[in-house]
């Protein structure tokens, strides 16, 4: 990247200009040995004039001249005499450059001559450009020829890459985002061109491009800043709801969580994906979230591209993600992009910061029942690191609970007699071993543990490890590498008495991740990779949890799996009314032994009386194997600059279930993989959507339909027995589901008072019709969903009182969940 900015073309770009030449201004000074940067800027802070030149055009050597009242057109000559350097002057400005490109670019007939390009500037307001860069070769320009410009744009105080940013040629009518590593490309003509940057919580920034030829284009945008004298948050916020092709995504930066209103002063992730259309969950306290009516285990949740499959502490109180280490949350719900796959509903991608911090930060609080601390910075090696060398970064978080006091004050000697704890904290470092790569490790640790009295209680804990390494292949081929582990353990257990007993079960994963992103074709932004993940389920085991208690042990083996997968995706910009992101996915599931698979007699509902042979799987043995194609396709028209219309089709498909007779996720659920008796799940979803923003971006709106239709959904007998069973099939039934609804989504962005309105409405239905009477329920025909709630209505205000404090409130109205609760029930 070539980047300097000229002055002087925005003067002769604004024929406005009141500045005065300076050729006749007076100047003195005696320098010895002294290297021409430094002469320039002793001559600008004693005198109204500006230098402007390139470090690499200046010669590496000292001058020594004396300067007696002459004017700059004389002292000037006698100062470059011998370097093969001249200079223009213009108003104000000299412009130091060697002679063949004084020539060729910037005399001054050069710049008022332009008369074409120069009408061309005021019509695009290329005065209003905060500064102008140069990119490319100044002596191969061509004014017919297309460049290719590539780059980076990151956070201008951390250093972090920035997703999704915006970058608009007004006058091209194109458009270009950047992509998870922050990375772009665009072609675009050469010569003048405008850029307006924009990007939500950060100021717009317009850039005057003078394009010569292909270049790397490193760009930096500051967060939105206030204007104190109004009180107002200053700059332009992003229309990417209008403009991105995806349609249902939604980013959430960490300022936007924690000016909603928290739960015991703790902000949240979780909660804060609560008050968008489209989330909801089944209640007060539980664990998980559902979109679009699929159950918590139908959302794909990465972070830092390692899979978390219990995103809550305390039950459902806390997300377990810490709301002052997170970089960006981004959730998909409509159109979800073919490098996703293995779940139904959403996706929730998760970044933590950990990358580029200049400085030595610190962030935390203390609350009510808990409390928190970040610190974030670089790593100094001693005698190793220059000023100019990439810099390793940390990422050190932890959070810890103190909940117990808040019991006590309840007058319940249960309660008083109960505790709930948790902690989490996070480790994460990011070494750019050039401006071409990274390698980053990330882990997360968490533990939580509840217990009601002396009648039960659980524990469980997760841990996750990545290493993700980015790499710039070429101007037009990146490439996103990862490797994750992950490990859960769930506990249950009784403390005391007779019956005191330790149920454990958990998961283990390992995932690998290849992404290529190719840029090389102008209208084209494809993705292409492939995934692999692998299952170990730990088995259902049973203990006693004291010397004296009559529990036997026991032990139930769970299956196995291995989950691959191929995809394709591209984002095509067919004109600057069509756009569209399409894409296909492979995937190939196999459930591995060892293990046993039941045999029943036909004819006959599958129970433990009607099993008829048992068929043995030993070590890697495949047992059953799945292939499923999956079609992305999502479109969007654009009716004018601030109005569009999209509509999505996705196919999913789901290898893993969660078993849970409870709405809400708990410890003594578990996963199954997909096998001989449990299909994948699958589903289709279609949305259509118009989105609209009003008053120069101030007001964001949109109105989005969809429907979703289900195939073989797990659900449960009357009574089932799903701990400790070896033949779980016999308490599982499969059906079929549909969901749909509309969400309308009103939001202020701007101005002292801002937030936003969310409705839903939104219907769940289940269908199970088997052929016998048993595998029948509700007679076979409809039924509404556990997860049915028709109307969720959220409103969120924040006010800002100053630069510093804001008041922040919310109201939110569910509608209720059916419920069937049997009369009675008896043992024969």
């Amino acid at each position: 990247m070539i980047r300097i900015i000229f002055v002087l073309s925005f003067f002769a770009f604004n024929l406005q200009s009141k500045g005065q030449s300076i050729e006749n201004l007076v100047i003195k000074g005696n320098y010895q040995d002294q290297p021409l940067s430094l002469i320039f800027s002793d001559l600008q802070e004693r005198y109204p004039v500006a230098f402007y030149y390139k470090d690499k055009w200046l010669p590496d050597k000292k001058f020594s001249i004396r300067i007696s009242d002459e004017t700059i057109d004389s002292a000037i000559p006698r100062l470059l005499a011998g370097t093969g350097l001249n200079y223009v002057i213009y108003l104000e400005s000299i412009i130091v450059a060697p002679q063949n490109l004084l020539g060729q670019e910037f005399t001054q007939s050069y710049f008022m001559t332009k008369s074409k390009q120069q009408n061309l500037a005021q019509s695009q307001k290329w005065a209003t450009a905060s500064d102008i860069i140069m990119l490319g070769d100044t002596g191969k320009v061509d004014s017919k020829k297309e460049a290719v410009i590539t780059g980076k744009i990151t956070d201008q105080l951390t250093g972090e890459p920035l997703i999704g940013v915006n970058m608009f040629f007004e006058a091209l009518e194109s458009s270009a985002t950047t992509d998870r590593e922050g990375n772009f490309k665009i072609a675009i003509p050469t010569g003048l061109n405008l850029l307006q940057i924009t990007y939500i919580g950060y100021e717009t920034r317009k850039v005057l491009l003078r394009v010569f030829g292909d270049a790397q284009l490193l760009l930096e945008l500051a967060p939105e800043a206030y204007e104190l004298d109004e009180i107002l948050i200053t700059g332009e916020t992003a229309n990417d709801n209008v403009e991105t092709v995806i349609m249902g995504i939604t980013r959430l930066r960490p300022r936007e969580i924690q000016e909603l209103p928290v739960f015991l002063g703790e902000a949240d992730v979780i909660k804060s994906l609560l008050t968008l259309p489209g989330v909801s969950t089944v209640g007060e306290g539980a664990g998980g979230f559902n979109v679009r009516g699929g159950s918590i285990d139908q959302n794909l949740i990465l972070q830092d591209e390692a899979l978390i499959f219990n995103s809550a502490h305390a039950l459902g109180f806390f997300s377990i993600f810490n709301p002052d280490a997170l970089r960006e949350v981004t959730l998909y719900k409509g159109h979800i992009p073919a490098q996703y796959g293995g779940r139904l509903a959403s996706v929730l991608d998760v970044k933590m910061k950990g990358h580029g911090a200049e400085k030595m930060t610190g962030s935390g609080g203390i609350g009510a029942v808990s409390s928190r601390l970040v610190l974030e910075g670089p790593v100094r090696f001693k005698n190793v690191e220059t000023e100019n060398s990439p810099k390793t970064t940390f990422l050190l978080g932890g959070r810890i609970t103190y909940s117990d006091w808040v019991l006590q004050l309840i007058n319940d000697p249960d309660i008083q007699n109960s505790s709930a704890f948790f902690y989490d904290f996070n480790v994460k470092f990011s070494h750019p071993y050039s401006d071409k790569g990274s390698v980053t490790a990330a882990y997360y640790q968490g533990y939580d543990k509840v217990q009601f009295s002396q009648d039960y209680g659980f524990s469980w804990k997760n841990g996750a490890l990545s290493i993700i390494w980015n790499h710039l292949i070429n101007q037009d081929l990146s490439s996103n590498f990862s490797v994750s582990y992950g490990n859960s353990e769930n506990l249950s257990f009784q403390p005391s008495g007779i019956d005191a007993f330790n149920l454990t079960n958990g998961l283990e994963n390992v995932r690998i991740s290849q992404n290529f992103l190719y840029s090389g074709f102008s209208r084209h932004n494809l993705q292409a990779g492939g995934e692999y993940i692998r299952y170990y389920m730990k088995p259902d085991q049973l203990e006693p949890r004291l010397s004296g208690s009559g529990v036997i042990s026991q032990q139930v083996d769970k299956d196995d799996g291995r989950e691959m997968g191929l995809y394709l995706n591209d984002e095509y910009t067919i004109n600057h009314l069509f756009s569209v992101s399409a894409g296909l996915r492979f995937n190939i599931f196999q459930q591995t032994g060892p293990g046993d698979v039941f045999l029943y007699q036909s004819g006959l509902p599958r129970s433990p009386d009607s099993i008829i042979d048992t068929i043995g799987y030993s070590q890697g043995e495949i047992v059953e194997s799945f292939n499923t194609l999956e079609p992305r396709l999502s479109l969007k028209y654009s009716i004018d600059p601030v109005s569009s219309i999209k509509l999505s089709y996705n196919r999913m498909n789901q290898f893993i279930h969660l078993i849970s007779n409870t709405t809400a996720a708990v410890p003594v659920d578990f996963w199954q993989v997909s096998g001989p008796y449990y299909s994948p799940q699958r589903s289709d979803n279609y949305s259509l959507g118009y989105y609209r923003n009003i008053l120069d971006n101030i007001w964001e709106t949109s109105l989005e339909i969809y429907y979703r239709d289900i195939h073989n959904q797990m659900e449960y007998k009357d009574l089932p027995e799903l701990l400790l069973n070896d033949h779980l099939e016999t308490e599982l039934l499969a059906g079929i589901g549909k969901a749909y609804g509309a969400e309308l989504y009103v939001r202020k962005k701007r101005g002292r008072l801002n937030g936003w309105l969310s409705y839903t409405y939104s219907r769940v239905f289940s269908r199970v019709d088997g052929p016998k009477p048993e595998d029948r329920i509700n007679q076979g025909e409809w039924f509404p969903s556990t997860l049915d709630k028709p109307h969720n209505l959220n409103l969120v205000f924040n006010y800002n009182i100053n630069k510093s404090n804001s008041f922040s409130a919310n109201f939110t109205y569910n509608s209720g969940r059916p419920i069937a609760v049997p009369a009675a029930n008896y043992y024969v």
